[in-house]
């Protein structure tokens, strides 16, 4: 849930994540830590990206005065596990390979594991090892994941 402060972060980021063909991927305060985490289309974040953030990021917090007292900021990329969490995020991913939490059993399953084939409006399919596939509603999808691959 975006909050007030998440919001005006998110505001004073978009410029320069535009200049650097980054994009927010979650931003949240956590005790006194604001956490920010960016990603770019094709996932190339780098440490180096990162640190850019975290300096432009530092200074306009300064700036804007937007965190009474001291804070900690963390700024890193979703990771190569990163979490599947809408329409578009399959859509982005399709072709890799994804772990789906599921709300209510497939085939007495509450886990599924396969590369994303396609997503719909209303569901994503996935290609199972020895060829099946699977349709999941996005409503049944309790959560998702990226599964590292070597």
């Amino acid at each position: 849930m975006e909050t007030p402060l998440t919001r005006r972060v998110r505001e004073i980021l978009t410029p320069i994540l535009d200049t650097r063909t980054l994009e927010v991927f979650d931003i949240e305060w956590v005790g006194k830590s604001l956490r920010v985490v960016v990603d770019r289309p094709d996932g190339t974040v780098g440490i180096d990206d990162c640190a850019a953030v975290s300096q432009f990021l530092s200074a306009a917090l300064d700036v804007e005065d937007l965190i009474p007292g001291s804070y900690r900021l963390e700024v890193s990329s979703p990771g190569l596990d990163r979490p599947v969490r809408s329409k578009e995020d399959f859509r982005r991913y399709v072709g890799r390979l994804c772990r789906v939490h599921l709300v209510e059993a497939v085939d007495g399953n509450h886990v599924v594991v396969g590369r994303i084939a396609d997503a719909g409006d209303e569901r994503v399919r996935l290609a199972l090892e020895g060829g099946a596939e699977r349709d999941i509603a996005y409503g049944n999808v309790a959560r998702a994941r990226l599964e590292v691959e070597f």
